[in-house]
């Protein structure tokens, strides 16, 4: 929409799932490629990506996955994360039925991920200990994690700015370390809470973040949830802080008809974005939306917000079956 160069994307992917192996035990398989056409550039265009694992409930599960994106892969309705690199990830864990009145079920395992340039050299490497993971018969959730990170910077990395100010990250190769832990209540409940803090090293400082969440549900028509994220980050170049604040609500009314609405501020960008959505599904297979999205933001930082961005979509999704 903002360039007059042509652009296509064309693709596949596959599939395969097996869930009656001995045991209960199941098997996924997955493999897809993109290939984008853009005008301007005639090599590196590709995008593929292979994956195995074993997603079982109980006992053992595991799993590994890589993924290439070529340097001027670009699919321009979309988006791409990283370009130019090669992702390899791996999992390993182990799963447990506790019997009682409290736990349910009771999961350690490791997760890792490595990306690489194309010509090998690291760009991030991300290995999480999930060291404790359980849920009990009333749907509470808990869990302890260690965060063993490495993030190589080619060009100066600018992590905050706000206005004419900002905090500026060095080139070089970081490693640092960080702990969370998380414990939520089952949202079944009429009111629910989720508490979690994370506290380490951030590539040269530190960084303490801690996240509050509270829901309610005063009858099945009606859902609120507000959540809270807080960051304190102290580096050699400075500290800030950064804040984000979310408000949904949820309106069922009816198995057909629904209207949900998302309000998000942070004190970054001081931006407040309001998207409202209202659904409904005469029949499986058909659906109507109806979006709102509207951006206010305080320009000035004077706690004067100014609409800044609005846009009204209309959506209509019809399935053919023959």
């Amino acid at each position: 929409p903002r360039s007059n160069l042509d652009n296509s994307v064309v693709g596949f992917d596959f599939l395969y799932n097996n869930t009656r192996l001995p045991g209960g035990r199941q098997i996924q398989a997955d493999a897809w490629y993109q290939q984008s056409d853009t005008q301007g550039f005639d090599s590196d265009q590709a995008a593929y990506g292979l994956r195995l694992r074993s997603p079982n409930t109980l006992g053992w599960r595991g799993g590994v996955g890589i993924k290439e994106i070529e340097e001027n892969f670009f699919p321009a309705l979309g988006f791409v994360n990283r370009s130019g690199i090669r992702d390899h990830t791996a999992e390993l864990g182990y799963s447990r039925r506790v019997g009682g009145e409290f736990f349910r079920t009771v999961f350690s395992g490791i997760d890792a991920e490595r990306i690489d340039f194309l010509n090998g050299d690291l760009q991030t490497q991300v290995v999480t200990l999930r060291a404790l993971e359980f849920d009990t018969n009333a749907q509470d959730q808990g869990s302890l994690r260690v965060f063993a990170t490495k993030e190589a910077l080619v060009d100066p990395f600018v992590v905050w700015q706000k206005g004419t100010d900002q905090v500026v990250i060095p080139p070089g190769l970081y490693s640092f370390n960080e702990a969370e832990l998380s414990i939520s209540t089952g949202d079944l409940r009429r009111v629910w809470t989720t508490l979690s803090h994370r506290s380490g090293d951030f590539f040269n400082g530190t960084r303490d973040r801690t996240g509050v969440g509270i829901g309610w549900r005063p009858s099945n028509h009606f859902q609120f949830t507000l959540d809270y994220d807080y960051n304190e980050v102290e580096l050699p170049s400075g500290s800030f802080n950064t804040r984000l604040v979310q408000l949904r609500t949820d309106v069922i009314f009816s198995a057909t008809v629904s209207w949900s609405t998302l309000i998000q501020y942070d004190n970054v960008s001081e931006t407040m974005g309001v998207n409202s959505r209202f659904q409904w599904i005469p029949e499986a297979g058909r659906e109507i939306f109806i979006v709102l999205n509207h951006n206010l933001q305080d320009l000035d930082l004077n706690n004067r917000f100014e609409s800044a961005l609005a846009d009204l979509a209309f959506k209509v999704n019809y399935t053919f079956r023959f």
